[in-house]
């Protein structure tokens, strides 16, 4: 009888230790489940580095983000760094002329794997050493600018040629049997850029399933409409659907827009349309908008769509091609210098241009009443958009040491954000500080959630657009 007590307390004893179904199940599934990689904050490329101090870092892993990227074009270009290090310590000719041999020849094998993937204008790399100095540069072969610092090209293209490099690195590495998550990409290129980013996506595909989200129109993939799935927000959660007639009127305005501009350039988007610099200007407008007209208040009318240029000069675009094609257009521009600029470059230059245009520019300041710089984020009180870029950067912070993000100078809410991030040495990303901005409003049901400051702006602000579009 004593043995028999022994065995059972034994196995009292055993049984905590003894996976459970449950646990087992979850193992099982846990060990099946693919890597996800998500992407939002996507690194422009340096070209330009000291040979020698990058080895040291590298060999002491303490190489920076910038490092990494010089790195990659090496890698891509097949030149070994403790190869053009120790060249450069030499001062013998043939010694120099090798090394002049060798980065001229991957160079040229660089140029050549990615050749015509910018369709904008095509172009080849070189690389340039002058002892430890390490330099990359481009040329635009359909100019006479000659050779050009990769750091200095523009912004579209350094953003086109990061992200190509980067996928070209790391598909087969980094990104081996993952899923890719990259949320709204191509946001600083315009529309031709954006067709060639398509392209570029189908073959990142090729090697990995590959998700994005976007609300430009020119990165909805018409050649494949069964690809094309919308993703809508919902109380407490989202839905996915397949049906695109069941969308919402926000997803529908990047549909519709896509379907004019890409399959029939005979009509485009709707006979009203509101440009906006970006995504950013979409997402608090629109929400802004829902939430005004929910209470009674107006908004933007149900009959104007709100199409997202990514950026000033790309809003001079987009309106310039709705203009010629006889729609409404009110196009509107943040008040800062660039803003300014390009505000009036359409208003001066195009559409005078078309005599019977019922079109008209806007800058956002101008509409509240504002004189100095003023963006759509200058909505909001400077101390709720810092709590919210506060939250969107908190793994950032913690990573950095430090426990917050602080308004440096003067200027726009964006331009103080910016510089505090700087301050701390971390990179601040306004898009993810937007999108909590537009889930935060999405959630609001009556105007008294707003701070006053918020009302009032936003009411001038509908009211300016109203004015517009009735002129």
């Amino acid at each position: 009888m004593i043995a028999y007590v022994d065995k059972i307390n034994q196995i009292i004893g055993e049984i905590p230790g003894i996976p459970t179904v449950n646990a087992k199940a979850s193992e099982y599934i846990i060990k099946k489940l693919p890597t996800f990689i998500y992407m939002d904050d996507y690194r422009e490329f340096q070209g330009t580095t000291i040979l020698d101090q990058l080895q040291n870092r590298r060999d002491s892993k303490t190489t920076a983000p910038e490092d990494e990227t010089v790195l990659i074009i090496l890698a891509l270009a097949g030149l070994n760094l403790d190869r053009l290090t120790e060249q450069g310590k030499s001062q013998d000719p043939d010694v120099i002329r090798e090394r002049q041999y060798d980065i001229a020849d991957a160079a040229r094998r660089l140029t050549k794997d990615v050749a015509g993937r910018w369709g904008q204008s095509p172009y080849r790399i070189e690389f340039r050493c002058d002892g430890q100095k390490f330099f990359t540069e481009i040329e635009e072969l359909e100019t006479n600018i000659g050779m050009i610092p990769l750091e200095e090209q523009a912004k579209g293209f350094r953003w086109f040629f990061s992200f190509d490099l980067r996928f070209m690195h790391d598909s087969g590495g980094t990104f081996s049997n993952c899923i890719l998550l990259l949320d709204e990409p191509g946001l600083h290129l315009h529309p031709g850029g954006q067709a060639d980013l398509l392209k570029r996506l189908d073959e990142y595909a090729k090697k990995n399933i590959l998700i994005y989200t976007t609300h430009l129109p020119f990165l909805v993939d018409l050649r494949e409409p069964s690809r094309i799935l919308v993703l809508q927000q919902k109380d407490g959660g989202a839905t996915i659907t397949g049906d695109l007639g069941a969308s919402g009127q926000d997803e529908k305005m990047t549909l519709q827009a896509a379907l004019g501009m890409k399959l029939n350039q005979h009509y485009l988007v709707a006979r009203r349309n509101l440009v906006v610099e970006g995504v950013d200007d979409f997402w608090i407008i629109s929400e802004l908008s829902n939430l005004f007209m929910k209470v009674g208040k107006k908004g933007i009318p149900d009959d104007v769509e709100i199409t997202a240029a990514g950026g000033a000069a790309e809003v001079v675009y987009m309106a310039t091609l709705m203009i010629g094609q006889d729609l409404k257009v009110v196009a509107l521009f943040d008040s800062d210098p660039e803003g300014h600029i390009h505000e009036e470059r359409l208003r001066t230059k195009w559409i005078t241009r078309y005599k019977e245009a019922k079109s008209s520019t806007l800058l956002i300041g101008q509409a509240v009443g504002v004189q100095e710089d003023f963006a759509i984020e200058d909505l909001f009180p400077d101390n709720y958009y810092l709590e919210k870029a506060n939250e969107s950067h908190r793994d950032k912070l913690i990573k950095a040491g430090v426990t917050a993000i602080e308004l440096v100078g003067e200027g726009s809410n964006v331009d103080r954000v910016r510089r505090g991030c700087e301050k701390i040495d971390i990179k601040f990303n306004k898009g993810s500080v937007a999108k909590l901005i537009r889930r935060d409003l999405s959630k609001h049901h009556n105007l008294e959630d707003l701070d006053q400051k918020t009302i009032d702006f936003a009411e001038k602000l509908f009211t300016a657009l109203n004015t517009e579009f009735d002129r």
